[in-house]
């Protein structure tokens, strides 16, 4: 008797928990994601314990206990879903807004409303903010305006652009009143041609429409935040130039088609590829998420962009992202990430007008096959930005282990090995393995790896509905579309399991597909090799800008229109940085690797790795033959010692030559939130 008290005593505190957390959360209007995550474990544990215990209840018990659990969490994930509309200022970034400074305005912050972050301005009831400038000629001008709900005030909110040219008098030429009663940001455009060539002065202001009164300067709490008001061109007929870079979390080269006749996993990434060019020989600037995806940004490598680890994670503030020299040519930009540590107070919102962080119904669990969503929110942002061209960026986590695909995109393994939905195991691949003793079972890996592939299929499906949904809008054929990965994943292929600790083939080469709408290039194959690095000046050149000094990497162009002869010349560079006083918790966590620095040159025929033990700071050289050894099996460092030391040197030239990296051997400071999500993917044991 004292169990069953025990059990529903569990059960009632657990299930009170979760709730007056969620009303908590929901009523003080904080951080759902920090909040949450504890209501939603306590609410698991309550139906743990039931299960643990079920033998021990008699059957009305039992069937009362999760008749319990269930009204419970039936009454609770509308609460979860109320606080989607949440409010978060996630950083004072410290910049002047574009085109003037703010007069009579706090110092523009990071602000994500609804998970869509932005850097703006607060603005309270009876402020403004003025600005003098120039008009453009074929311009519009462009701003928005971020509303959070209030439970103090019901009031709206009228927002108001004046104009007020050399006579004195001022024109409202454009007003919006804005709720009270639901969060979010909306964004105005406005034609200004009728005073192009004009020096004006433009005021945003935020008024009580209830109040006709002019604004005294004496503002209330914070009602309104102005995000990026600027001049977007208007663009002449034929010349619409748009971006869309898809980026794929953990896919492996060899998963990816680019022959439509033989689609294999990825039938609508075949396809794109039968229409453009796939560079079979590409690669990624490290083997996981964080300072690969710093590196295709800046076009700089990882040392260079401070984003390498928990505890090195913001970008460089001194790098230019590809999306801020992009919106300074006047192109509408927006992020959209799955991933939990590709994130606005990362600094990868830099540039972006909107950045979405496309969360998941729990916190965290980054493996609920959001693919779906990633895309449905970047066409729903198009189709409130139809005005000029574009650029967006996604980035798809789901191939990231767990692998637990939709069941329609599972491939069944064989009858004699696992059944096709063992949850249990399929979270192994979430955590580290310590070594090979511990590794999966052999008979596992077919398991592990259907899955896996089933995340591929599945992720594909999300890509050819972003891709149909831009034919049907008219706009494929005026966009320039690339397809790549952050890193690929290991099935035992050098004995781990996983990601992020070496820089073997199945690890950093990844595909690569660029599409040009305006001048499709048929079945084009790319066998020179290349490397992420490549995309940020690929990417300007497209729209003609200047390439800034200081990027790494090569046009890919050339390749792209054929213009150029296909060479033996092509290099890339990858690295695995591995920044002391981790306390052995971040990756690479195994062993004989977490103690290494590791490099890698690869060449159109070799390929060296080096591995530098910061202990000892004794270094260990892998040299292949990739023409004889494509699967990296068979070190041939002591048959090409000349090729073998050619290869060094030239790695040594190139990082010798670097500006800004970091310091491997300054101490650094831990960041809670950053080790919790890189401990919900697996990156920390």
């Amino acid at each position: 008797m004292r169990i069953v008290i025990f059990t529903f005593v569990a059960i009632i505190l657990s299930a009170a928990y979760s709730i007056s957390t969620l009303v908590y959360v929901y009523w003080r209007d904080l951080n759902y994601q920090r909040s949450m995550a504890p209501a939603f474990f306590a609410g698991l544990a309550g139906l743990v314990g039931i299960r643990l215990l079920q033998r021990r209840l008699r059957p009305r018990l039992t069937y009362l206990a999760y008749l319990s659990w269930l009204v419970l969490a039936v009454v609770t994930v509308p609460l979860y879903s109320l606080r989607q509309d949440q409010v978060d200022c996630l950083d004072c970034v410290g910049k002047d807004l574009s085109p003037a400074r703010p007069r009579d305005a706090r110092s523009p912050m990071l602000v994500s409303i609804n998970s869509e972050a932005r850097t703006c301005t607060a603005l309270s009831l009876g402020k403004e903010i003025s600005m003098e400038l120039m008009v453009p000629d074929r311009a519009w001008f462009t701003f928005g305006v971020g509303v959070s709900k209030s439970r103090e005030s019901g009031r709206s909110v009228l927002m108001k652009l004046m104009l007020q040219g050399r006579d004195g008098r001022p024109v409202v030429v454009d007003s919006i009143t804005l709720p009270r009663l639901r969060s979010g940001w909306t964004d105005r455009t406005v034609d200004l041609a009728a005073w192009a060539g004009k020096r004006v002065r433009l005021t945003i202001q935020a008024a009580d429409p209830a109040s006709s009164a002019p604004p005294d300067g004496e503002g209330d709490e914070d009602t309104a935040y102005i995000s990026t008001p600027r001049f977007i061109p208007r663009p002449a007929a034929g010349s619409r130039k748009n971006i869309v870079l898809v980026v794929i979390d953990t896919t492996r080269f060899d998963h990816i088609s680019h022959d439509p006749s033989r689609p294999g996993l990825s039938p609508h990434l075949a396809q794109l590829a039968g229409q453009g060019a796939f560079f079979k020989r590409h690669y990624a600037q490290s083997s996981w998420t964080l300072p690969s995806v710093a590196s295709l940004v800046t076009s700089r490598m990882p040392i260079q962009t401070n984003a390498v680890s928990a505890y090195r994670h913001t970008l460089d503030p001194g790098l230019r992202t590809l999306a801020e020299i992009i919106r300074d040519h006047g192109l509408r930009t927006a992020g959209f990430s799955a991933n939990p540590l590709v994130r606005a107070d990362n600094g990868f919102n830099r540039g972006c007008d909107s950045f979405y962080q496309v969360n998941t119904p729990i916190p965290l669990m980054h493996f609920l096959n959001i693919g779906e969503k990633v895309t449905r929110q970047a066409l729903d942002w198009l189709d409130s930005h139809e005005e000029g061209p574009f650029f967006m960026w996604l980035i798809y986590i789901d191939p990231h282990g767990p692998y637990l695909p939709p069941p329609s995109f599972i491939n069944r393994p064989p009858a004699q090995e696992l059944p096709w939905l063992d949850l249990g195991r399929a979270l192994v691949s979430l955590f580290p393995i310590p070594g090979l003793e511990n590794q999966p079972k052999f008979e596992y890996v077919n398991y592990y790896h259907s899955l896996y592939q089933g995340e591929i299929q599945y992720v594909d499906h999300c890509i050819g509905d972003l891709l149909e949904a831009l034919k049907e809008k008219g706009l494929l054929d005026q966009t320039l579309v690339v397809v790549t990965a952050d890193h690929g994943e290991e099935f035992l292929d050098h004995g781990l399991f996983g990601h992020g600790n070496s820089l073997y083939e199945e690890l950093i080469r990844v595909p690569l597909i660029i599409y040009d709408g305006a001048k499709p290039q048929p079945g084009r194959v790319v066998s020179e090799v290349t490397q992420n690095l490549d995309l940020y000046p690929t990417i300007l050149e497209y729209l003609g800008i200047e390439v800034p000094a200081g990027a790494l990497g090569s046009s890919l162009l050339p390749l792209l229109y054929g213009s150029r002869p296909q060479t033996a010349g092509g290099v890339a560079m990858s690295e695995l940085p591995k920044i002391p006083n981790y306390n052995d918790r971040c990756i690479p966590t195994r062993p004989g690797l977490k103690d290494f620095y590791q490099r890698a040159i690869i060449t159109d025929h070799y390929k060296l790795i080096e591995q530098t033990d910061l202990k000892s700071q004794g270094v260990k050289l892998e040299c292949y033959d990739l023409a004889a050894d494509p699967a990296e099996k068979h070190p041939s460092c002591v048959a090409n010692p000349e090729a073998m030391n050619a290869l060094r040197g030239r790695l040594d030239a190139f990082f010798d030559q670097l500006p800004g990296k970091l310091d491997m051997n300054e101490a650094v400071t831990q960041d809670k939130e950053m080790l919790k999500r890189m401990k919900a993917m697996g990156y920390i044991k």
